[in-house]
């Protein structure tokens, strides 16, 4: 009787052969889309205007959630970050890396001592870079394993300049790959439905 149940789905499997390869092929695209999805390439939605006008809110992509672990992260780079006083992502541009001093008088960024320019922000924009009681000018000397990161909109952006440094630990993804954007904006100031877009490489 085992022999019959035996040959009964053998016949069924070569019957239906075709079916049960194309599911499990259906099967191993969604475990790899899973695995790429969450370790590989994370989703990323824009929520405030503290990027703008890099990046807008309501702007979707993707970013990456693994090389940079392997090839680093750069000055300049946007970065994706948790912070346990905020519930959701935060989006920022890297400044500072560890180790260095950095200062900021008028506007002018400087690394090291040396000034680094900041090409993706207009000289009206770099004003606006003040700390939360006002002033133009300040310093701070990173730690091995610190970050210091701002958003584009200086003149409204909480970031490092409100609470410090942030750790690697706390970088969750570098770079944003662009697909979709905000297709209306509530009174509320709250994005209402997605529009696709042309892929966009942000830096």
């Amino acid at each position: 009787m085992e022999e019959n149940k035996k040959s009964n789905f053998k016949e069924f499997y070569k019957k239906h052969q075709k079916k049960f390869n194309f599911a499990y092929m259906i099967i191993i695209c969604l475990v790899v889309a899973k695995l790429i999805t969450s370790f590989v390439f994370l989703s990323v939605m824009v929520d405030g205007n503290s990027m703008a006008n890099t990046l807008k809110s309501g702007d979707k992509g993707i970013t990456d959630g693994l090389f940079y672990k392997i090839f680093g992260i750069d000055r300049f780079d946007i970065v994706i970050l948790e912070n346990k006083n905020f519930d959701e992502k935060l989006v920022k541009r890297v400044i500072g890396l560890p180790g260095e001093t950095i200062k900021y008088e008028k506007g002018v960024l400087y690394v090291n001592g040396e000034v680094v320019e900041e090409t993706f922000i207009s000289d009206e924009v770099k004003k606006q870079t003040l700390t939360p009681y006002g002033n133009d000018t300040f310093e701070i000397t990173l730690n091995e394993n610190e970050y210091y990161v701002l958003g584009d909109n200086r003149g409204n952006s909480t970031d490092s300049r409100y609470f410090g440094p942030v750790k690697k630990s706390e970088i969750k993804g570098v770079g944003m790959l662009l697909f979709a954007g905000c297709k209306e904006v509530t009174s509320a100031g709250k994005c209402s439905g997605l529009k696709l877009r042309w892929p966009k490489v942000v830096k």
